[in-house]
């Protein structure tokens, strides 16, 4: 009999995978691989593919997503992003690093539609790998270059 995580099937954004991770937070700064599962706003993380430990649940609902850029200051790894609460300015965020940009693509965008961030835009898969740092400012070099191409996600 397998374990089988603790999500229902009711939410269409779904994804699930493994990602390096680092926490800005903890003492000892290093790059982890985990194993991630999006469902319903939860995002779990669990130390490997079977389930076994789970190390955090988070919420998303209202957490923002972008491409971690030189003014973040951990030690970088290709293709990485970030996870906040813009709200909670006192909690650091969680980086994400995918092995690929199509995997970073998919997860950025799975956690923005999760998160219902009406102000996000998603990521074009073919997007150019010198981008500034993507956020809501509509001021931001990505998100004008959406709006000049007229590439903007109807999501």
């Amino acid at each position: 009999m397998s374990y089988s995580p603790p999500f229902n099937n009711s939410n269409p954004v779904k994804n699930s995978g493994n990602l390096h991770i680092y926490y800005a937070n903890k003492p000892f700064k290093h790059w982890k691989k985990r194993w991630l599962q999006l469902q319903d706003q939860q995002l779990a993380i669990y130390q490997d593919s079977f389930y076994k430990r789970l190390e955090r649940t988070i919420n998303i609902n209202n957490y923002r997503v972008s491409i971690t850029n030189s003014n973040d200051s951990i030690s970088h790894k290709g293709y990485s992003f970030k996870l906040y609460d813009p709200d909670a300015t006192s909690t650091k965020p969680i980086y994400l690093a995918a092995d690929s940009k199509s995997s970073m693509t998919q997860w950025i965008n799975a956690l923005r539609l999760s998160a219902s961030l009406t102000n996000d835009v998603l990521v074009d898969p073919y997007f150019d790998s010198n981008l500034h740092s993507i956020d809501t400012n509509p001021e931001s070099d990505y998100n004008g270059w959406m709006k000049n191409n007229g590439s903007r996600s109807q999501y």
